[in-house]
């Protein structure tokens, strides 16, 4: 049970965090012209105050508002404001700041939180923003985990690096790809030539029909036409094709949808950074990405690795969250989807012949309920009327702002009973995690 209170007061008056030393727990969160603050206690008193209301809840994961934030600039806020509240209980604690890509002049950032444990051979790794609008509940997830870190909630047992926000561009944007149109989860080859020689067949065959290069515009029944245009074309080509083509990714079609890219991004040389820098060093990398859009709505995926050279690693992952199944990202299997370039089998490949044990799952919350078919057929449509849109525009407002709405939506869904088990189930797993340890 903690006290929650809303404190407003003028923003040009916001006392310093030392103002509040006799609070065991007091978060300020900057919203206009007030502050929203998180104490484990109600003893309060500061000159500032011109409102107090006290809410008791049972755990701050209900408190829901604070961490899901409506931009980008409101999300990386609140993760700069857990990460001090974080350097003053662990002064070990390290912040780095990265201009996401380093060229940019919108002052876009991957921020990167640094918790070293003495002794510890083990380093925790959670990402977030892969799929820059996934960015928005990968960075809730940060900064509630951090926070349970912060009231002791959680035991400080491994190392941490929490990267936020790894495609600021999406981020701002509310879009999965980068400024180049890349979707990185694609571009994390482990050869450079790669992107010259892998070719995507069934692609090529869906090419014209994944990209619709007009203007977008909606129309009556689309979800219905839409569905009769899929299932015309799995008619000619089959749906093990299909599957392979829309996820798999590909390396020709600079405007369609999951373009790998012509050469590796900015984003993947600051993950190389990252691992040379901070990586190397431990025995155990236990590595979580954070995701949206896959799966039932408000479930857990776990999602593993295309293949696993060496089954003991699926093993010990396994043992890590023994309450929930990791399903193989493997076609043959049939329980996810086989791809080319994901960000955590290149940090597997890169770490594995350093004798450094790499343990990397996806967590992926799923959306609309996309393992059934339609509704996986009708996430496929909103992709594609959303990158026709970026594209080649829309015929008139009405049809971008139904397709904007349609698409944050599948990735950022706006809705309490969902951000509210998202948080929950993170919270849950996280702890979990740390007591297999």
């Amino acid at each position: 049970m903690i006290q929650v209170f809303i404190i407003s007061y003028p923003s040009s008056l916001i006392p310093h965090p030392s103002s509040f030393n006799h609070i065991k727990h007091i978060r300020t969160y900057k919203f206009l012209n007030s502050s929203l603050l998180i104490s484990s206690t109600h003893h309060f008193f500061n000159r500032y105050i011109l409102k107090l209301e006290i809410i008791t809840i049972h755990s701050c994961h209900k408190f829901i508002d604070m961490y899901f934030a409506k931009n980008y600039e409101q999300s990386r806020r609140g993760f700069i404001q857990v990460v001090r509240w974080m350097q003053e209980k662990f002064p070990q604690s390290k912040l780095d700041s990265y201009l996401m890509p380093p060229d940019n002049k919108d002052e876009l950032y991957t921020d990167v939180l640094y918790v070293p444990v003495q002794n510890s051979d083990t380093l925790i790794v959670v990402t977030s923003g892969v799929h820059g609008i996934e960015a928005y509940t990968g960075s809730a997830i940060q900064q509630s985990i951090l926070d349970r870190f912060f009231v002791n909630e959680l035991p400080l047992k491994a190392s941490l690096l929490f990267v936020h926000s790894v495609n600021p561009y999406g981020h701002k944007n509310f879009r999965r790809v980068n400024e180049n149109n890349v979707d990185l989860n694609r571009n994390f080859l482990s050869n450079q030539d790669d992107f010259g020689t892998i070719i995507n067949p069934s692609y090529q065959n869906f090419e014209a029909f994944l990209n619709n290069k007009v203007k977008f515009q909606s129309k009556l029944l689309e979800k219905t036409r839409f569905v009769f245009s899929t299932l015309k074309e799995l008619k000619n080509y089959g749906i093990k094709s299909f599957r392979q083509a829309i996820l798999q990714g590909q390396y020709q079609f600079e405007k369609g949808i999951f373009f790998g890219g012509k050469d590796y991004q900015a984003q993947r040389d600051l993950i190389d950074k990252l691992i040379d820098k901070y990586m190397l060093r431990y025995k155990r990398i236990v590595f979580i990405d954070i995701h949206t859009g896959y799966g039932y709505r408000g479930k857990l995926h776990l999602i593993g690795m295309d293949a696993y050279p060496d089954e003991t690693v699926y093993e010990d992952l396994q043992a890590l969250y023994p309450d929930d199944r990791i399903e193989k990202a493997d076609a043959g299997q049939g329980d996810f989807y086989k791809i080319n370039g994901a960000m955590f089998d290149y940090i597997y490949d890169k770490l594995t012949p350093k004798n450094i044990r790499v343990l990397p799952v996806a967590w992926e919350f799923g959306t609309n309920g996309n393992i059934r078919t339609l509704k996986s057929i009708d996430s496929l449509r909103i992709i594609r009327a959303e990158n026709q849109a970026f594209h080649y525009g829309c015929v008139d407002d009405k049809s971008k702002q139904k397709i904007k709405k349609e698409y944050r939506n599948l990735f950022y869904p706006d809705s309490d009973s969902w951000q509210r088990k998202v948080l929950e189930k993170a919270g849950i797993t996280f702890e979990k995690l740390l007591n297999q340890l």
